[in-house]
This record gives structure tokens, C-alpha cells and sequence, in this order.
């Protein structure tokens, strides 16, 4: 017999567990993250340990889970431009679907305390809406169902279709850009709107104005002109 929530606890630890531990990429993650690695892995090994755990004593989640959500609001508030890197490499300053993942995790973490016994079945049943409640709150897992989704519509509805000038309107590479990781990684550091744009080819470039290490730069993006693609989506940062 299993409490409610007690296999999705379980399986989250071992996802955020087995990347920091063993992931190739776990040392850029822990860069990004501002942990030392070694901080980093020893973090993935008590996850490790905790998602075998749980299934035991579910209360030692409890505390994990917590630790999560107060690391998240101390970054956020000391560093707001770091990533959360608790499951992946990929650069997501922390975001309120970050907390979302962390505030879910604490509290399915207390239902498996609370909660009485269930049978296999109903336990499979609610950790697997938690799982799917999990997946969409987690920016690491946009690749596999949201960005398909983006470009479905895309195909769909044609955002990109002008007229026979064959121009693109700057609103529409603007959206793309905002939709890219790109962007997401100096969203929080912007000074500006887009102040200029050009094109180039098959790429349209824009400038913004964002604050870098104390002063101001210069993010350049440079986006695909005629399709959507925001996974293509090129910066670079100019110090002036």
C-alpha cells in the first residue's frame, strides 16, 4: 500500500537526482545555478538517496522539498538572472513556473505524509496527474510538448503570411524572439524595447539595450527571417 502521492514524489527526485549526479551537462548547470559542482552533486546524490526513501519514510521529502522553494526565493532575490538548473542544463532564469515546480513538489511531498494508504492503482492514477501537472510547469520540458505545439500553430495559421511585398512584419520577429531561450536567458536584464533592426540575408537582427555586469550593453539577436524557428535564435552580448 502506497500513500497518494508517493510515486510522484519518488519519481521527481530521482529525474532531478540522477541529472545532477550523473549528467554530463550537470557542471554547466550548477555554474548556472551559482553552486559549486561539487555542492551540485552532493544535492543530486541526497535526492538520489530521498526518492528511494520516501517510499519508507515519506516526511524525509518533506524538508528536501522546502529546501528547494527557499533556495529558488534567495536566488531569485540575490541573482535574479540564474537559472534554476534542477533538472537540466538549459538556461531558464527562475520564473514563477519555477516556484510553481518547487511549491508542487513541497506539496505532494506533505500529501504522501498525510494521506492514508491507497491502493497501487489509485496511487498510479494521482501521481500520474501529478506528473502531467509537473511537466507543464517545468521550462525544461517545453522542447518536447511546447515548442512542437508553437510550431503547429504556426503551420496552422501562417503568422509569418504578408502580403506580396513578401515583407515580415517586425511585431511578428519580435514575438518569435520573445518565445525563444535566447531571450529568456537576458529577458530580466532588459533596459529597452528593440532599438533598431535590420535584415540580413535570411536572419533579422535586433538590438536591445540590457544591463551586464553593472553597466550597459548591448543584446543582439539575430533571428530567422522568414520562418519560425525559435530554436535558431542567435545572441550576442556587446559591452559598450
Amino acid at each position: 500500500m502506497l500513500t497518494a502521492s508517493t510515486l510522484f514524489v519518488g519519481a521527481a527526485l530521482l529525474w532531478a537526482g540522477v541529472f545532477k549526479a550523473f549528467a554530463r551537462s550537470a557542471p554547466v548547470a550548477a555554474v548556472q545555478s551559482g553552486l559549486p559542482v561539487w555542492f551540485y552533486r552532493t544535492v543530486g546524490a541526497v535526492e538520489l538517496a530521498a526518492a528511494f526513501a520516501v517510499f519508507i519514510v515519506p516526511i524525509v521529502a518533506v524538508p528536501l522539498a522546502l529546501g528547494f522553494l527557499v533556495f529558488l526565493g534567495y536566488r531569485k532575490v540575490t541573482r535574479p538572472e540564474s537559472s534554476c538548473g534542477c533538472t537540466s542544463a538549459q538556461p531558464s532564469p527562475i520564473g514563477v513556473r519555477h516556484f510553481a515546480r518547487a511549491g508542487l513538489l513541497l506539496a505532494a511531498a506533505v500529501h504522501a505524509v498525510i494521506a492514508g494508504p491507497v491502493p497501487l492503482l489509485t496511487a498510479v492514477v494521482v501521481s500520474a496527474l501529478e506528473l502531467l501537472v509537473f511537466a507543464l510547469v517545468s521550462p525544461d520540458l517545453d522542447r518536447w510538448w511546447l515548442y512542437p505545439l508553437r510550431r503547429l500553430k504556426v503551420k496552422l495559421t501562417h503568422p509569418l503570411a504578408d502580403t506580396a511585398t513578401g515583407d515580415i512584419p517586425l511585431l511578428a520577429t519580435v514575438q518569435q524572439l520573445q518565445r525563444s531561450e535566447a531571450f529568456r536567458r537576458v529577458g530580466g536584464l532588459l533596459r529597452s524595447d528593440v532599438v533598431e533592426s535590420w535584415d540580413e540575408g535570411e536572419w533579422r537582427i535586433l538590438r536591445y539595450t540590457i544591463g551586464h555586469e553593472g553597466k550597459l550593453a548591448d543584446a543582439v539577436f539575430a533571428v530567422p527571417r522568414l520562418t519560425d524557428e525559435p530554436d535558431r535564435i542567435k545572441l550576442a552580448i556587446v559591452a559598450r
